[in-house]
């Protein structure tokens, strides 16, 4: 029988308990509350992501409740999967008050930049128990490892593989149009796509049929939320859209807007002819210009 791959092993508990004798080392496993997810907000923002590193370290409420002490070295979890946790973070607490954030704090804390190669990649076996942390070298120092990723996370989850399966969330496609992968295919066709909203239903067809192609028309989405640019008879094509984020903010947009690619076509005047001509075949088909989407015309 294979022997266990230890976390304590790989990451040196030993080494790190020698160093800092008088802290304790803290496994937190970051549990999904309400509607917020980890994974997801990961997913979509990175660890730099707004919101996301004061959560992982969201210490108490009102009610007094502590979950670290000025003496913790916490390694943060987030659940990917069942009994599947990610690392994404190991930080060690500098003052566990910290700061408020509307009606609830979170703890101030320094990253040890000697774990910044393993965040992402290191993914451990979880006990199956209600308890979101664990302190007792009886236990941390015998949590297995079951997989180390050789790219990070994010890196293999967003790997390009084609255009028939293109279908990402706002802050996903924010991050991965910025990179040569994503941004040069998408670049080289036009295209016919539907924006979600997902907390509605209602949908956007548009066409993409410049320059940069469906990449360049999709960053300006991206941008504001909806196409800032007027057309010949001084209208925004995307009246609804516009609407949209003046009234409940861009914010909106990046929580609940999906893009997904339809149909592509060839980056040539024939190419931009049938876009346009689907555009209007996809438009009735899923009735976006009524009730049911946001296209104006």
């Amino acid at each position: 029988m294979t022997n266990k791959i230890l976390l304590c092993e790989i990451l040196n508990f030993k080494c790190l308990r020698e160093r800092y004798p008088d802290k304790r080392i803290k496994l937190r496993y970051n549990k999904d509350f309400g509607t917020y997810s980890f994974a997801k907000e990961y997913e979509n923002e990175g660890l730099k992501g707004e919101g996301f590193y004061e959560q992982l370290y969201a210490t108490y409420d009102n009610s007094g409740d502590r979950r670290f002490l000025d003496n913790d070295i916490v390694f943060q979890f987030i659940e990917i999967k069942p009994k599947s946790w990610l690392l994404v973070e190991v930080g060690i607490i500098v003052d566990f008050a910290g700061c408020k954030k509307d009606d609830w704090f979170y703890a101030k804390a320094n990253s040890l930049a000697e774990y910044e190669s393993y965040l992402g990649r290191v993914i451990v076996d979880k006990q199956n128990d209600r308890n979101s942390f664990y302190v007792e070298p009886a236990i941390t120092d015998k949590v297995a490892v079951t997989e180390v990723l050789s790219k990070t996370y994010l890196e293999s989850a967003e790997t390009f593989s084609g255009y028939d399966n293109v279908s990402k969330s706002y802050g996903v496609l924010k991050r991965i149009l910025n990179t040569s992968e994503w941004w040069n295919p998408l670049r080289e066709i036009y295209g016919v796509y539907v924006i979600t909203d997902r907390a509605t239903g209602k949908q956007y067809v548009g066409s993409a049929y410049g320059d940069d192609g469906v990449a360049g028309r999709w960053t300006v989405y991206l941008e504001k939320g909806y196409d800032k640019f007027r057309n010949e008879t001084g209208e925004y094509p995307n009246k609804k859209l516009r609407e949209l984020v003046e009234k409940k903010g861009i914010g909106y947009v990046q929580e609940y807007f999906q893009y997904t690619l339809l149909e592509i076509f060839p980056k040539t005047e024939p190419g931009k002819r049938k876009a346009l001509e689907r555009e209007i075949h996809w438009k009735k088909a899923l009735q976006t210009k009524g009730e049911f989407g946001y296209n104006a015309n």
